[in-house]
């Protein structure tokens, strides 16, 4: 394939990355047992694999076992494990190729979560589908396994974006305020309790937001000038406040840093400042913190690190053990593990960024 100009990438809570490129095409990589790479078959990657069909893609979203995207015209697609109907498609039967999410919607946005999925139509109204056993569909309802349809999202809120963990939901409407669903473990959920919340539930604090990232169990969300505020679980640092304390309710990440994006993984957070740096914070026991050590340990590191390279980020996604970055000229960076080449002999680990190429 060789060199490949990218538009838009998703590191995913499994051992998956996917990206769409600049020509709308989107490719995966990483662990394949369920078919979460779309391209087909069971085989693993190490490399960008075109993902099945002729479709002309604008985002992707990788959850843990799946995967989901959005086409031009605002359709959805998912591919991989099924069995809570996470791929929306009516079944909760697995695909190894995209399948057309039911309902007819139109979405703006689509978030794979762990078991579960969410969209957001063109008109701000959240759908979600798949696992709802702790209400993290948002729909009034829990203790329910397979919801393979979308279901409509309670409580009449309007939303701009929506991001999807594990077995939570939150989302911020077109005011900045953030809402949260589901379940509350560690305090995911942001509104100060350990009760989880079948509906919309405002998070604490009275702050506006300009943007929000959910990972596995912790939440990142950016204020209009560029503060960075994080919840829930904090014992591998990923809250970046300087310690390694849990926090039911918003807390600032130290270092008084600009940012332009963030996103929450498994066990670290990143972050782009508006100077084009990256930084990341959490665990670095596969180098996904990107500081280009010799020694993977397991020691948190609950401040913001720069990421090492010199590269000039617009954006990065933080997934299960590793992270990438889209620069200014659509090039794509990888750290931790997997990284989208063949390069390392740890099957594709690197603490330093390295260029995604297809090859």
């Amino acid at each position: 394939m060789g060199s490949i100009s990218f538009a838009q990438v998703s590191a995913g809570l499994g051992p998956v990355t996917c990206a769409v490129t600049k020509s709308h095409s989107a490719v995966c990589w990483g662990l394949n047992v369920a078919g979460q790479l779309g391209d087909g078959d069971t085989t693993n990657a190490l490399t960008p694999t075109p993902v099945s069909g002729a479709h002309a893609f604008d985002s992707v979203t990788v959850g843990f076992e799946h995967s989901c995207a959005l086409t031009i015209g605002g359709y959805a697609y998912c591919w991989g494990t099924n069995y809570n109907g996470e791929l929306g498609d009516g079944t909760t039967t697995n695909s190894r190729t995209p399948v057309l999410v039911s309902g007819h919607l139109a979405f703006a946005s689509v978030s794979a979560g762990i078991y579960h999925t969410c969209g957001l139509t063109t008109d701000g109204v959240a759908y979600c589908w798949g696992n709802n056993h702790n209400g993290e569909l948002g729909n009034e309802a829990h203790d329910v396994y397979d919801n393979p349809n979308p279901v409509l999202v309670s409580g009449g809120l309007t939303f701009a974006m929506l991001s999807t963990g594990h077995e939570y939901t939150c989302g911020l409407t077109p005011a900045g305020a953030a809402y949260c669903w589901g379940r509350n473990e560690r305090g995911v959920l942001g509104n100060g309790s350990g009760a989880q919340s079948d509906v919309p539930t405002p998070v604490s604090g009275g702050l506006t937001f300009k943007s929000l990232s959910v990972g596995t169990l912790h939440t990142c969300a950016l204020t209009a000038s560029g503060a960075a505020y994080c919840w829930g679980q904090g014992d591998e640092g990923e809250l970046g406040t300087g310690n390694t304390a849990s926090s039911s309710i918003p807390v600032p990440v130290t270092g008084g840093i600009g940012f332009a994006t963030i996103s929450a993984g498994q066990w670290a957070t990143c972050g782009v400042a508006t100077t084009g740096v990256a930084y990341c914070w959490g665990t670095d026991n596969y180098g996904q913190l990107g500081r280009g050590t010799t020694t993977f340990n397991v020691d948190p590191h609950p401040t913001p690190q720069p990421v090492v390279g010199g590269h000039t980020f617009t954006s990065v996604s933080v997934g299960y053990l590793h992270a990438c970055g889209l620069t200014t000229t659509g090039a794509l960076y990888c750290w931790g593990l997997p990284t989208g080449t063949n390069s390392s002999e740890h099957t594709g680990q690197s603490s330093i960024p390295v260029l995604v190429t297809g090859q």
